[in-house]
């Protein structure tokens, strides 16, 4: 299993949104999103909120398919763990999926559905106030403050999961 943690600690994801104007970055220390220069010019709130949450939603699927990946890579010939570890990962999975994270900061709102979809939303005005540059940190914040978030929900799903606790304290 350390070769399979060693592998995720290496692995990085870019992506970027249909139309060039937003990259994101995934790995080991969370979400970076990168604004391209242009990209206040030719959006609105509304369609670079759409071409953000894009490009991070990508890159999130991409990272759940290469953590499936390296999984199998690493995994080999073992056999599969009993059926009622087996069970209890499937229940995890399924309660996890089901979490909404929100978080806010400055201009910029993200909800983090499961592991898969993060959506970003951007205030009235934000287009022409701030700066590409401000406008990411403010995005990769808010993303960040979800995913915090959200890695300690599921850590209390894995404790009630599997030690029957009922979370942490």
């Amino acid at each position: 299993m350390s070769e399979y943690i060693e592998r995720i600690k290496r692995a990085v994801i870019t992506t970027t949104s249909p139309d060039g104007s937003v990259k994101a970055k995934l790995d080991r220390t969370g979400v970076s999103v990168v604004l391209a220069p242009t990209a206040m010019n030719r959006h609105n709130e509304k369609t670079l909120a759409e071409q953000i949450t894009k490009a991070v939603t990508a890159g999130r699927q991409g990272a759940g398919q290469a953590k499936n990946m390296i999984l199998e890579r690493t995994r080999g010939d073992r056999p599969d763990p009993d059926p009622e570890l087996r069970k209890k990962w499937r229940d995890l999975d399924q309660a996890t999926e089901g979490l909404v994270c929100t978080a806010r900061c400055g201009q910029v709102e993200a909800t983090r559905t499961g592991t898969g979809k993060t959506e970003v939303r951007l205030r009235p005005r934000t287009v022409g106030y701030l700066d590409p540059d401000q406008l990411a940190d403010q995005v990769n914040e808010a993303i960040a403050t979800t995913d915090r978030e959200f890695i300690e929900r599921v850590l209390d799903l894995r404790m009630s999961t599997f030690l029957g606790t009922g979370g942490r304290s």
